[in-house]
């Protein structure tokens, strides 16, 4: 039951965040519209590259929703520590150090950050998610993700 609970809920999820995605993709100079003058030709370079960093928004928001939905998942299976683990490699060895990479040293400036970011969401939330997938195959939760007043009691 509870497998078939996180399934449903990474698949309406990701479904939503897609919709939401679709949008930002659909209509990248309405929303620019709204911050700034986009028919401005002083604007031109700020607008370029905000239309390339709500193309990568539009990816952010897929594994953000997915990466969201595994963690409160595999909270539910008090399985706290390796999710955490995986977030630190995720964030800061692939997204902050890719991130860097692209922005600096291959010079890419913000596009560049905001895609290594957008590499490290979606590392984490493939990796949390193959985690829920195999926890919640075992349906029996190991007894180190148990906290410490949970073992004393059973």
């Amino acid at each position: 039951m509870a497998r078939r609970a996180g399934v449903v809920a990474l698949a309406l999820g990701v479904a939503y965040m897609a919709i939401m995605a679709a949008v930002l993709v659909a209509a990248p100079r309405a929303i620019a519209r709204i911050y700034v003058d986009i028919d401005a030709p002083s604007n031109r370079g700020l607008v370029g590259i905000a239309l390339y960093l709500l193309a990568i928004a539009a990816l952010f928001q897929i594994f953000d929703g997915m990466q969201a939905i595994a963690a409160g998942a595999l909270r539910g299976y008090r399985d706290t520590t390796v999710p955490l683990l995986l977030a630190v490699i995720g964030y800061w060895g692939i997204g902050f150090v890719g991130g860097w990479l692209l922005a600096f040293p291959a010079g890419y400036g913000p596009i560049g950050l905001w895609s290594g970011l957008a590499v490290g969401l979606a590392a984490v939330a493939l990796m949390l998610t193959l985690r829920l997938h195999f926890s919640a195959r075992s349906a029996i939760v190991p007894d180190r993700a148990r906290p410490f007043a949970a073992k004393a009691l059973l």
